[in-house]
């Protein structure tokens, strides 16, 4: 369980382990996605988030993951 952490909308169960998605390794960034290789290089942030964003957008609009 994670301490100072909130449920979600919806969950009643123990609030389980969440990632950060964005992460940085020696100057570089990268989207983690669960069940999948992490996603990059990115050169910033904000290039990496933009596409975490475009990611997810593509998944809610398919209904599945479609980086596989």
């Amino acid at each position: 369980m994670v301490k100072n952490a909130r449920n979600r909308r919806g969950e009643t169960r123990a609030i389980p382990f969440r990632s950060r998605r964005l992460f940085e390794v020696n100057g570089s960034w990268y989207v983690a996605l669960r069940g999948e290789l992490p996603k990059g290089p990115y050169e910033s942030k904000q290039e990496a988030a933009a596409e975490l964003v475009e990611l997810l957008r593509r998944e809610a609009m398919f209904g599945h993951a479609i980086w596989r």
